[in-house]
């Protein structure tokens, strides 16, 4: 391994000298080629990096302040139809809810609405916004301190092509609180990561795909933590929601149809020309039998079963350890795209759950996966853009989007094919990026 004293400046050393750093070949590499490459580092590098960041940063801030600044954030007909009108609703509705009428949320995202949501839907959507911006940058954040200047890049520029979903959503929220709960466990903090992660649970039921990382020998502490957690949790849920109140969050509030941009939806779709109906606030089409459903949850667990059993073949490491991070990185990544694809719900904003999985992925060299998460986010917006939440029922956006959702698939497999793979080409770290 390299050496990580190697001098910036001092006595005898300009500030602008350029210091060479040589990485040690990868086992099996041609030393003229990229494993024994000697790679020359000014200090001007960094300062360029940190820029990108910045200026990434400030762009996010920008169409922020667009959406609430704006002159059209006074008018309720601009966000009426959205989530945030939904989320308006149920903050509105006197009586408990789940017991008083139904909520498709779970309970954690629901003290999230009572607590930020504000008096009339103009002011919530400036909240949700501005929540969503915050939530989004100490992402980044979390990145930057637990993975370095690369990862935290790439989510930024990752999330671009959504960004105007992400500030009408609270997605964004349970990413935080997942990537946070991982960073946590890396650095041996069981307690703080049994509580982030059994919050984000909470909050978007997705993260649970995330104990897959927690199944390390050294991880097993924060493992049973999120599971009491969530169980204390889900009892009082039950004692104040009713019995009922799991089955409306499971079961979408009764719909039956399958959402138009899943994938059985969109077979649905092409195979018989049927248009979407709104069903439960999304809109759907053809019968979810549950037949296919069971088909699809099985195909999903072996799915899982079969990323973890290749992630957990690494070792547990000290924090920062490259082959263990990047088999989680790999491994969520994988599972969050087989979430996604055998799901019988896939809104636009799904794809938020990707990219930070997909940013540690490039920060440690599995660039391939990053891209092809980059396309299918792309695509996504794309549709979204040209044909509107309500026009993707027609044959040319249905088609856009099943292509899209075999991207995911090729993300699952080239992900499965990478873990226990040596990584082709490993990226030289920043200096002070945790995992170099």
């Amino acid at each position: 391994r390299r050496s990580r004293a190697l001098p910036r400046s001092g006595p005898g050393i300009p500030h602008d000298h350029v210091v060479q750093r040589v990485s040690a070949p990868l086992p099996g590499a041609d030393p003229g080629r990229r494993g024994a490459r000697v790679a020359a580092v000014a200090p001007h590098d960094g300062q360029r990096s940190w820029l990108v960041v910045l200026a990434l940063v400030a762009l996010w801030v920008l169409v922020a302040g667009g959406l609430i600044l704006g002159p059209w954030s006074d008018e309720p007909a601009e966000v009426d139809g959205w989530d945030v009108a939904r989320f308006q609703e149920i903050v509105d509705t006197p009586g408990r809810p789940y017991l008083d009428h139904e909520v498709e949320y779970p309970p954690g995202f629901l003290a999230v609405l009572e607590v930020g949501a504000g008096p009339d839907l103009v002011a919530t959507s400036d909240r949700i916004a501005l929540l969503a911006l915050l939530a989004y940058l100490a992402v980044g954040a979390v990145l930057l301190v637990g993975w370095g200047r690369r990862a935290a890049s790439a989510w930024l520029v990752l999330g671009l092509p959504l960004v105007l979903s992400t500030y009408q959503r609270l997605d964004v929220l349970s990413v935080l609180l997942a990537v946070a709960a991982l960073a946590l466990v890396r650095r041996h903090r069981p307690a703080w990561a049994a509580t982030a992660l059994a919050s984000a649970v909470l909050v978007k039921t997705w993260p649970v795909v995330v104990l897959g990382a927690f199944l390390r020998p050294a991880r097993r502490a924060a493992l049973a933590g999120t599971v009491a957690l969530v169980a204390v949790a889900g009892v009082m849920w039950v004692s104040w929601g009713g019995l009922g109140a799991p089955a409306q969050v499971f079961g979408f509030r009764g719909a039956t149809g399958w959402h138009v941009e899943s994938t059985p939806g969109l077979v649905a779709g092409l195979w018989s020309g049927a248009r979407a109906e709104v069903e439960s606030g999304s809109y759907r089409l053809g019968q979810a039998s549950i037949a296919v459903r069971s088909g699809l949850t099985l195909l999903s667990l072996v799915g899982y079963a079969l990323v973890w059993s290749r992630a957990l073949r690494e070792r547990d490491g000290e924090r920062g350890d490259p082959e263990v991070d990047r088999a989680d990185a790999l491994a969520l990544t994988a599972s969050v795209a087989l979430l996604l694809v055998t799901a019988p719900l896939f809104s636009p904003q799904y794809m938020l759950w990707l990219l930070a999985w997909a940013a540690m992925a490039w920060a440690l060299g599995d660039r391939l996966v990053a891209v092809l998460v980059g396309v299918a986010t792309v695509a996504t917006s794309l549709v979204l853009v040209a044909f509107g939440p309500d026009g993707v029922d027609t044959r040319l956006p249905e088609a856009a989007l099943l292509a899209r959702n075999g991207v995911l698939v090729a993300v699952v497999v080239v992900a499965i094919a990478r873990l226990g793979a040596p990584v082709a080409h490993a990226p030289e770290p920043d200096q002070d990026d945790p995992c170099g």
